[in-house]
């Protein structure tokens, strides 16, 4: 049996404005509460002012085994969880895992492939997809609900959330009947394993990340004297090195640099990457000083003042960003960073590789350790998957490092010496095995030799020539001569039958008459990477459901960081953890004719007390 969940929610103010019945963790602070809870379904039909915890585990217990819809279903099942489990560290309810969650606007996404529509600028709002699909929908009174869910009110405690919550309910239930019908048969099961997750990432939420008061003011007073010592000894005041404009004028004025581009008016190019190339092919000390402070500056920004704004906002120690389903058309979970106008979190999801100052003020909560589990050559195991290209293949199957393989091919070397050499922490072989991984990495999805070289410089800090790049790329194609027949395959599908898709059906759509247009290399990337870099979100979503009893924080990147006890019983989850997701069936999840060729594998951390212990 079907039904749809909604809940009202509120501050304790009664202001709306303040954002805090926007924010499920309220409820553990006692500032935001469930003002009501409404049902409707096949079976029951619920409406509850002011719940108490009791009613609240009553109601969902009497749903328990049903598919229960809500639409942003990790808001509603966020404040379920914070309001009937006062300790963020407890794990799940009973009353939250005996119920099979659903989401309407995950589900729309499925359905529209989480493509904004080229005739309509599609949001995933309820009131915007009924004002959508009413017409096939057919039920009367969807413009009224239209217009009563445009009606601002600012008072929690007026009338009318109760009686919007009843149609809200109503409406979510009607609208997912009509989405499952629409949902191609071959999608269902990748959208049934994200919805799987949903308990687990909305409980993320309310776990927040922990910030080391300690490491914080250490890694900003680190920051601020680079900036510090950067303008002075560059004689420019912040101000102008923060600028493109005014920092442009300097270097191709006063400092005498020739542009290596131009603006569309003329104007020497002055972005980020035009000061790494210039600063490379130059040799200029003063541009490679330039370099650091503005990275500086950059990490003053976006992990200084914001998380003082963002803690100054949560009040406890705790930033609590926002994670959102299919925030990416990869499918890969993101995490929103604001409530309204307010800060309440960083990017999680963008959070710096090696910024070992960044990630070591940012922590699991105490009295308890953080364990990641990261995806081993993710992409590059997928890419053999779909190429079938024996040799991508043979390389993982028998255990061989991968990049070291590519190093061996670029500078030819048998792999048995550079392995031992590699091993010995020789420090050629180290840069050798790192142009290896730039090899892999960027030629998987079609990249030429002058946009390699730029990459190689902007991203690994590597530089080279374009003719240079030009014999990476050759290198290979030669070594792994299917997946240049993929991308052919995966275009001429796309052509066809109008999207890319992921072994789990996770479908982009995309214009066929772009793709059969002059402008079709606008799109053919991403016709060439989705099929990848989305079946590696896949991945994430079935290994995460293989341990639903489990404690995440974020996922990031390629790794997903749980929450573990202290002392010896978490070492034992943590290993626990990886077996489990290691065990994952995708074949089965994913509904394939044969079993993977190649095994998509997790490997564990170190037990940390930061993100910086873990990496």
């Amino acid at each position: 049996m079907t039904h749809a969940l909604d809940l009202e929610t509120s501050s304790i103010s009664g202001d709306l404005s303040d954002g805090y019945a926007l924010e499920p963790w309220r409820a553990r602070q006692g500032k935001g509460f469930i003002s009501s809870i409404h049902v409707y379904g096949d079976k029951y039909t619920i409406n509850a002012k002011r719940p108490s915890r009791e009613q609240l585990i009553d109601i969902l217990e009497q749903l328990k085994g049903e598919e229960v819809y809500a639409h942003y279903a990790l808001f509603d099942v966020a404040w379920l969880i914070a309001s009937i489990e006062p300790n963020k560290l407890a794990r799940l309810h009973a009353a939250i895992t005996g119920i099979r969650w659903r989401d309407t606007a995950l589900l729309a996404k499925w359905c529209t492939n989480g493509r904004k529509a080229d005739d309509i600028r599609l949001s995933y709002s309820l009131l915007n997809l009924i004002n959508i699909f009413k017409d096939k929908m057919g039920f009367p009174g969807a413009d009224e609900f239209i217009r009563m869910k445009q009606q601002e009110v600012s008072s929690a405690n007026d009338p009318y959330w109760e009686a919007r919550g009843q149609q809200d309910v109503l409406w979510t239930y009607r609208l997912a009947k009509y989405l499952e019908a629409q949902l191609p048969a071959q999608c269902k099961r990748g959208f049934l394993i994200e919805a799987r997750c949903t308990a687990q990432i909305a409980n993320s939420w309310l776990v927040g990340m922990y910030v080391n008061d300690d490491a914080f003011k250490k890694a900003e007073a680190q920051i601020e004297a680079d900036i510090r010592s950067g303008c002075e000894s560059l004689g420019l005041p912040e101000s102008v090195i923060s600028s493109p404009a005014q920092l442009g004028s300097v270097v191709f004025g006063s400092w005498g640099f020739q542009p290596l581009e131009r603006t569309p008016t003329g104007k020497p190019k002055a972005d980020a990457d035009t000061w790494i190339l210039l600063a490379h092919s130059s040799g200029d000390p003063r541009l490679k000083q330039l370099l650091k402070c503005r990275q500086a500056l950059t990490l003053r920004s976006k992990y200084i003042r914001t998380v003082y704004d963002a803690l100054a906002r949560t009040g406890d120690g705790y930033l609590y960003g926002k994670p959102s389903f299919f925030g990416t058309t990869s499918g890969r979970l993101s995490y929103s960073s604001s409530t309204l106008d307010f800060k309440v979190s960083i990017a999680q999801h963008q959070i710096p590789r090696k910024d070992k100052l960044i990630r070591d003020y940012l922590a699991p909560p105490p009295f308890t350790k953080l364990y990641e589990t990261d995806a081993m050559a993710q992409e590059s195991r997928i890419m053999g998957i779909w190429s079938g290209d024996s040799e991508i293949i043979r390389i993982f199957n028998e255990g061989i490092n991968f990049h070291s393989h590519m190093a061996c091919k670029i500078y030819g070397v048998s792999y048995e010496e550079f392995q031992a050499q590699y091993k010995a922490e020789v420090q050629q072989f180290i840069e050798w095995r790192q142009m290896g991984k730039l090899t892999n990495l960027s030629c998987n999805f079609r990249i030429g030799g002058k946009s390699l070289s730029k990459k190689a410089l902007t991203e690994y800090d590597t530089y080279m020539t374009e003719i240079e790049g030009r014999k990476l790329v050759q290198t290979f194609k030669r070594a792994y001569p299917k997946v240049e027949d993929y991308w052919k395959s995966i275009i001429a599908f796309a052509k066809e039958n109008g999207y890319s898709y992921t072994l789990a059906q996770r479908r982009w759509k995309v214009p066929i008459e772009m793709l059969n247009s002059s402008d079709a290399w606008k799109v053919e990337g991403t016709v060439i990477s989705h099929p990848i870099q989305g079946t590696g979100g896949e991945m994430f979503l079935a290994a995460l459901s293989s341990v639903p009893d489990a404690r995440i924080q974020t996922n990031m990147h390629d790794g997903i960081f749980w929450i573990v006890d202290d002392g010896p019983e978490g070492k034992e989850e943590s290993e626990y953890i990886l077996e489990q997701m290691n065990k994952t069936n995708y074949q089965a999840l994913w509904d394939l004719p044969d079993p993977l060729s190649i095994p998509l594998l997790y490997e564990g951390s170190r037990l940390g007390r930061s993100y910086a212990d873990v990496k």
